[in-house]
């Protein structure tokens, strides 16, 4: 897979003199620039980045303020620092902030060359997986208390994620920019993935709480779950059957959330960053609902039904309106609306309202 290396510098004769000569490596890397630190983050939260190269003196954010942000947030994306300031106190200063090399400005395109293959090749070190059951993976990890970092790619939709193992235990997980164990619980629900190893944890502060075998076993739970939903709707198609749902007009009542061994509404609540969870019946009334401060004015004005017979035949979408972000789910009985805060997972949304439908369709 061709690698994007990151190159961070307010001198934009310099940002394309780098992107024309290294034009020449895009079967290997491919070079995008920024022009400060705040540049550079949301290039990262656009893109998979593999290798981050960084000059220290910029403005707005320089390269000190970057490699503070990508040590507490992308520790698994390496940094190379271009420095004009050769010194034994300034080299160590980088090196303890978190970068993995310097290099002494001015340089020798080819020796920056050289160091950025041999960074991505670390990527590499512990070997390539391409066939390879992810759970079955993480549990040779645990039992064989290895310390590596693992980089999966599901090879439908793109996706990179990253984890964080030290000595066998799950330390952290990093999928865009949501981490933990919400991150490392989708990454276990991928299938058909890449892995690539490497034998190093740069990370020493555990982020990820609970049992690993635990949450693994959730995922291939949920997995299967889906498996069985989709093949049991295909069957239904067949027979013309799914019709029948329409007839079911009442929504999930409180009896059926407080449930503690059905999955819920609330459960959808309980997800990072969620601001608010509402369901409606199939003709537009509300049922449930709950915001994590305050329901915002605007909620009660909106025909709900006239939305939702514009979506048409739409099963679910991402939506902006009357300035809220909202996902809204199709189920057999009515529809669900998650608020979204800026940060939300909606993968993780997405996967919640699907366990969902299946309580849902079971009941019926």
């Amino acid at each position: 897979m061709i690698k994007t290396v990151l190159f961070v510098d307010d001198n934009q004769i310099l940002c394309r003199f780098i992107r024309k000569k290294f034009d020449r490596c895009k079967d290997t890397f491919i070079v995008i620039t920024a022009t400060d630190g705040l540049d550079a983050l949301e290039k990262i939260k656009e893109k998979n980045i593999s290798l981050v190269i960084t000059n220290l003196h910029m403005p707005r954010m320089d390269g000190f303020a970057l490699l503070t942000q990508l040590a507490e947030h992308y520790p698994d994306i390496p940094v190379i620092v271009q420095t004009g300031q050769g010194t034994t106190e300034a080299k160590r200063i980088v090196l303890d902030m978190g970068a993995i090399s310097y290099i002494e400005q001015p340089f020798k395109v080819e020796d920056l060359g050289n160091l950025v293959l041999s960074t991505l090749e670390k990527e590499y070190e512990g070997g390539i997986l391409k066939t390879f059951s992810l759970d079955m993976f993480i549990q040779l990890i645990e039992m064989e208390m290895k310390t590596c970092t693992v980089r999966a790619t599901e090879k439908s939709s793109g996706k990179q994620g990253t984890l964080f193992f030290r000595e066998g235990d799950l330390m952290d997980a990093r999928l865009n920019n949501q981490h933990g164990k919400q991150a490392a619980f989708e990454i276990f629900c991928w299938d058909n993935i890449t892995l690539s190893i490497q034998d190093e944890c740069r990370l020493t502060k555990k982020s990820v709480n609970g049992d690993l075998q635990s949450l693994l076993f959730e995922a291939i739970r949920f997995k299967d779950e889906v498996a069985a939903s989709q093949q049991e709707i295909t069957e239904k198609t067949d027979k013309s059957q799914l019709s029948a749902f329409e007839d079911q007009k009442s929504i999930p009542s409180d009896s059926d959330i407080e449930s503690s061994n059905t999955f819920s509404l609330k459960d959808i609540f309980e997800i990072e960053n969620v601001e608010g969870v509402m369901s409606f019946s199939l003709d537009g009334k509300p049922g449930y609902r709950k915001f994590a401060s305050h329901q915002p004015d605007k909620i009660d004005e909106i025909n709900w039904l006239s939305l939702f017979q514009t979506l048409g035949g739409i099963h679910e979408a991402d939506l902006v309106f009357e300035d809220m972000r909202f996902f809204v789910r199709r189920i057999a009985k009515g529809y669900i609306l998650v608020f979204l805060g800026k940060t939300v997972p909606v993968e993780m949304v997405r996967r919640s309202c699907e366990r969902l439908v299946l309580k849902d369709e079971h009941s019926v």
